[in-house]
């Protein structure tokens, strides 16, 4: 029997902990809307665990493959360079409880 798209997802959820890390600066146009995404994929994605990096802080480390903001690594590779689009982050994470309403309330 082969599994369904929804199952796979499930079983990457259970496996293997999403890590998001937005790396932004305070004077970057399009860093605010960043920080918008980050939190609608932490409200909407309990799986993914999302850090959102300031990089004026001296404190906090800069990979090398960030390079520009606002900067998107899931699990350490660079996965958007500027702001993902509702289409990006439905394809990696799924689609959210809310829109999955939203879409069967439509269907009815």
């Amino acid at each position: 029997m082969e599994k369904t798209r929804e199952e796979i997802r499930e079983g990457m959820k259970q496996a293997a902990p999403l890590q998001l890390k937005v790396y932004v600066m305070p004077h970057c146009f399009n860093c605010d809307y960043a920080v918008e995404i980050a939190e609608t994929v932490r409200r909407y994605y309990p799986h993914v665990a999302v850090q959102v990096i300031d990089l004026s802080d001296p404190q906090q480390p800069r990979p090398e493959t960030v390079f520009a903001t606002p900067t998107y690594l899931l699990n350490g590779c660079v996965w958007s360079l500027g702001n993902p689009s509702q289409q990006q982050i439905e394809k990696t994470f799924g689609r959210s409880v809310e829109h999955n309403a939203a879409g069967d309330a439509a269907d009815a």
